[in-house]
Order: structure tokens, then C-alpha cells, then sequence
């Protein structure tokens, strides 16, 4: 009976530290590998990249939509913050949303809190940034996310002027 009882804990403590290892692990192997993908298609760190309207054959994200524009820059902020701005926002849906290595979401910034007013926000590292800056990544690295909802095909001339306005650029 020792021997039994031996072997099931053996086996539901691997069990278990499996399954923690991967909760922890699976969502930064994740961005890991979409941030590898988008470095291949010649995305560089903290700078804001304005893809065209997204399809089913081009997803870098998961399920894209169709009638969402997305923009995305893939952040460092090992050597200091970084600063996301924008001109006058469109009266239509946005978010800008930050995410780090892990998945977490850290911040978002929306139409209904900012309305169209233009948007500056500094970011940095926790604790290597104290009260410099905005918002606090959790990680050196991640993403940002700027979404902006295309209501129509005649919206998107005015929503790709406002969406290239956004940057995302190392403070110096």
C-alpha cells in the first residue's frame, strides 16, 4: 500500500508542477512567438506599425477582425521609457492597449475615457522607473495595441491619417 500511495503522489505532484509550469509559462511563449513572427516581417522595437486592414490569410493575431484596424508596436524599455502619442483621435472606437511578455494587460486608454482628444503617455519599467512615467510594465518587453473600429469602407481614409499620426518611440 506504501508503494501506491508513493507512486500517486509521485505522479499527481508532476501533475501538478506541470500544470503550473505551464499556466506560467504558455502565455509568454505565446507572445514570444508572435513577436518573433512580426520581427520577421520586419517590425523593430518602439516603433508603431500600421498594417492594412486585416484578412483571415494574414493573421498575426489571433482572429483579427475585419472591421477593426489594428496598429502595433513591439516595446523594449530596457534602456528607458517609451512615449505613445497621437494627434486628434476619430469619433469611432479606439483603444490603445498594452500588454506585457506575459499576456497581462496593463493599461488601455479608449475613446469613451479620452474622447478624441490627443493622447501622450510615457511607459516604463516597474522599479526602473518610479515616478517618471505614466504606466508600469511588468516586463522589459511586449506589445502595444491601437484599435480603431472602421464603421464603414468611406471611414477609412480619415481612420488611416489619425492611426499614422500614432507613434511609439524611446524617450531620449
Amino acid at each position: 500500500m506504501t508503494r501506491f500511495l508513493r507512486l500517486s503522489l509521485i505522479c499527481v505532484s508532476l501533475a501538478v508542477g506541470l500544470h503550473v509550469l505551464t499556466i506560467a509559462a504558455m502565455p509568454r511563449v505565446l507572445m514570444a512567438i508572435a513577436s518573433a513572427r512580426m520581427q520577421e516581417q520586419g517590425m523593430v522595437f518602439n516603433e508603431m506599425v500600421h498594417p492594412g486592414p486585416r484578412t483571415a490569410e494574414e493573421q498575426t493575431i489571433v482572429r483579427p477582425s475585419p472591421d477593426l484596424l489594428y496598429s502595433v508596436c513591439l516595446y523594449d524599455v530596457t534602456a528607458g521609457p517609451i512615449r505613445i502619442s497621437t494627434s486628434t483621435m476619430p469619433d469611432t472606437y479606439w483603444s490603445i492597449s498594452g500588454f506585457a511578455a506575459n499576456t497581462d494587460n496593463f493599461f488601455v486608454i479608449n475613446d469613451v475615457m479620452a474622447g478624441s482628444e490627443p493622447v501622450d503617455v510615457t511607459i516604463g519599467r516597474i522599479g526602473a522607473d518610479p515616478g517618471d512615467v505614466d504606466y508600469h510594465s511588468p516586463s522589459a518587453r511586449g506589445m502595444i495595441l491601437l484599435r480603431m473600429l472602421m464603421k464603414d469602407a468611406d471611414a477609412l481614409p480619415a481612420l488611416e491619417e489619425a492611426r499614422r499620426m500614432v507613434g511609439c518611440e524611446a524617450v531620449n
